[in-house]
């Protein structure tokens, strides 16, 4: 009962010496400390506010400040400040490209890309790039790359006899699957 501990069940059963009663059951060989059930009675006569786990609580936006950038900055930037840290300088636009592009795709970006890249003087450039980075074959390649480790995937046998193995259009039909965005499900029953 919230805000009296005496009536509680569960201060009742995290007390009772009797093992049909007593939380945790006998049989779970587990046991609460004294500060646990201290914590516990405290929380009750606090009001025991109580919520479902957070995976099936409604989805809400975290907050929004009036900081420019997206949401995700408005975090960091709150958490640098808490801790009273300055936020390093925005990266150069040839330094953000070959970040961006390393990491989605595992490869440097062209010559050609960096030169469209600065071209661009657009507010969608930066926006434009992730988009072209994430519908190409490189990053479907880089992002399945987990599955076909987990299946030892090789051209080859590779040890003792190095004969070449047809395996490539498994390879190819996965990455084609990934850059379809298949469902799931469906992709694992295939």
């Amino acid at each position: 009962m919230p805000g009296n501990p005496d009536k509680s069940a569960l201060i009742l059963r995290i007390n009772s010496d009797d093992e049909d009663l007593v939380m945790p059951p006998p049989s779970s060989h587990l046991s609460l400390k004294n500060k646990e059930k201290e914590l516990l009675r405290q929380w009750i006569k606090e009001g025991a506010k109580w919520q479902g786990h957070w995976s099936f609580q409604p989805i809400s936006r975290p907050f929004l400040t009036s900081h420019k950038a997206h949401s995700i900055d408005a975090l960091v930037h709150a958490h640098l400040k808490k801790n009273a840290v300055e936020p390093a300088a925005p990266a150069k636009p040839v330094v953000w490209l070959r970040r961006v592009t390393q990491d989605l795709t595992g490869l440097p970006p062209t010559l050609a890309q960096i030169d469209a890249f600065l071209a661009d003087s657009s507010d969608k450039a930066y926006e434009k790039v992730v988009d072209r980075l994430l519908s190409s074959v490189d990053y479907a390649e880089r992002m399945t790359t987990i599955w076909l480790d987990n299946a030892r995937y090789a051209d080859s046998n590779g040890f003792q006899f190095d004969n070449a193995r047809t395996m490539w259009p498994w390879r190819d039909w996965v990455i084609k699957s990934f850059r379809e965005n298949m469902p799931y499900d469906q992709f694992v029953t295939q």
